[in-house]
């Protein structure tokens, strides 16, 4: 009984430490939004003919984890970010330099870029699902290369 016992704790140590190393990451959220780095996000946009979302966030932030958690896991969202945009993104606490360049004050933030990095506009705070769709058509309809 305690072999059993023994045998039933190691492997939920194991499905535990398995869940904790597949488990999403900042620069892992929804792994199908294809997620760009920034370097790179223009010379893409340019080719493709597509506009650039950056989503700036934070480790810290609540509405942050939120908006990756709920937002960009929305399998809508996903479908309009990838056909529409480069999507690419910057870690506060990683890249402050980079952030500032958007006059960052809070997180998160939603920043619309032309090919030509001519900023289209930004929208602070958490963005649910419904209303993050509306601002990427609206935006993609009105100013798309």
């Amino acid at each position: 009984m305690k072999k059993i016992l023994l045998v039933l704790v190691a492997l939920f140590l194991v499905l535990l430490a398995f869940a904790e190393t597949t488990s999403s990451t900042p620069n892992q959220k929804a792994s199908t939004i294809r997620w760009q780095p920034y370097s790179q996000a223009f010379a893409q946009a340019q080719k493709q003919n597509k506009l650039v979302y950056v989503y700036i966030g934070s480790d810290t932030c609540y509405y942050c984890k939120k908006m990756e958690q709920e937002t960009f896991t929305d399998k809508n969202v996903i479908s309009v970010l990838n056909n529409n945009y480069i999507a690419t993104e910057i870690n506060i606490d990683k890249n402050p330099s980079l952030a500032s360049q958007f006059n960052v004050q809070g997180t998160p933030v939603s920043v619309f870029i032309t090919p030509n990095q001519k900023i289209i506009g930004q929208i602070p705070g958490y963005l649910p699902s419904k209303d993050f769709i509306s601002a990427l058509n609206y935006v993609t309809k009105k100013y798309t290369p």
